[in-house]
């Protein structure tokens, strides 16, 4: 059989991604991932994130994207409104721009500048670190493929919350629609802390990334609203998280 070039540079960069990430693997887990009889839930991930089945959702990954889907499904006024959206950081008129905002790409995660005062930013500075971020393709870190076909962007998002307070984050981690459990990040830009939960608010001895947050973390008064919320964004998906903020008396979608 003539494979088509396509074809032919598609399984060879599959099997280069594949390689990588058994050697990142390898460097945490001490072995190598199981691809034909992938068992535990880490190996079920490194397996799909590179398959082509990944590749197709980066329009629920993109940030920009993803908020058409989010409106069409529970309604605009679940998103965080947005300033603006750029190509590139010389269209950002910084002079318009409102004393405190978020500006964030849409392509990766953790390139967010969260702008309390703006008399305080150096923007030429800002400008060079947005354009690093968008000349990279974040699919390029570990090789997840959602990542792989978003084209760039700059968002610039209205700040919501208090000046001197860090908003927590609500990450509800969905299996085919159902909510199993709730990442829960604090003191994001100072010092940050993460804690596991159940849906009835009991924690979950785990620890990931950060250390936990010693002090108790009071139950949301909206959790009710906010599971049926990651319902109803989840049911279509096999395994998807669920970012959410508690703003006062309401709630709102991190997008």
């Amino acid at each position: 059989m003539i494979w088509p070039f396509s074809i032919i540079e598609e399984k060879k960069q599959y099997e280069k991604d594949k390689e990588f990430v058994d050697n990142h693997y390898f460097s945490i887990f001490g072995k190598k991932v199981d691809w034909k009889n992938p068992k535990t839930f880490n190996e079920k991930i490194q397996v799909f994130k590179i398959s082509k089945e990944s590749e197709k959702l980066w329009p629920y990954v993109d940030k920009v994207e993803v908020r058409k889907f989010v409106k069409k499904t529970i309604g605009e006024k679940y998103l965080i409104p947005i300033i603006g959206i750029y190509n590139n950081a010389d269209e950002i008129d910084f002079d318009k721009l409102p004393n405190s905002f978020v500006l964030k790409t849409n392509h990766g995660s953790g390139w967010n500048i969260i702008c309390k005062d703006k008399s305080k930013l150096n923007w030429e500075e800002t400008k060079q670190t947005i354009n690093s971020w968008l000349s990279q393709n974040f699919y390029d870190r570990y090789k997840e493929r959602q990542y792989k076909l978003i084209k760039p962007k700059i968002i610039i998002e209205k700040f919501i919350g208090k000046i001197n307070t860090d908003i927590i984050d609500y990450k509800f981690f969905c299996f085919r629609g159902i909510p199993q459990y709730i990442e829960i990040d604090s003191d994001r830009y100072a010092d940050h802390k993460r804690n596991f939960y159940s849906l009835s608010w009991e924690e979950i001895p785990l620890t990931i990334g950060y250390p936990n947050n010693p002090r108790i973390l009071n139950k949301p008064k909206f959790l009710s609203k906010m599971i049926k919320v990651s319902k109803i964004l989840s049911k279509n998906f096999k395994l998807v998280r669920v970012d959410l903020y508690n703003i006062g008396k309401k709630y709102i979608l991190v997008n």
